[in-house]
This record gives structure tokens, sequence and C-alpha cells, in this order.
């Protein structure tokens, strides 16, 4: 029997998200500092996976009435 294959996404740096959000690597820092988005830490080097940018993402979105 065989498994369901995931498949692997490349891990995001902060340079990365900072981008994506049009914000400074400082901002993403300040964000992962408060434990609002959760990161991947491997020595120095920090990575996102882009499941938790997602969610940190779709968390902080605001929907406005009328």
């Amino acid at each position: 029997m065989s498994r369901p294959t995931r498949t692997l996404q490349r891990l995001l740096t902060i340079a990365e998200v900072a981008e994506l959000e049009g914000v400074s690597q400082k901002t993403i820092h300040r964000r992962i500092r408060k434990g609002e988005l959760p990161i991947i830490r491997d020595g120095v080097l920090i990575r996102i996976e882009p499941a938790d940018y997602e969610a940190w993402r779709r968390a902080r979105r605001v929907l406005l009435n009328g």
C-alpha cells in the first residue's frame, strides 16, 4: 500500500516575507518576537513555513461592512 505523497514547499526567508508584505525585515522580526508569526530555526537561520505565513496573513484580514 502506498502512502499519499506530500509536496514539500520551500521555506520562506524573512526577506521574502517582508517583500511579500511590502514591509521591512525589521517589521517581520518584530512580528516573530511578539509570537505572531511562527518560525523554524536552524541555528542562526530563520525560515517560515508557507502555510504558517498564509495562516498569519488570513488571521489579520479584516472585512469591513458598508
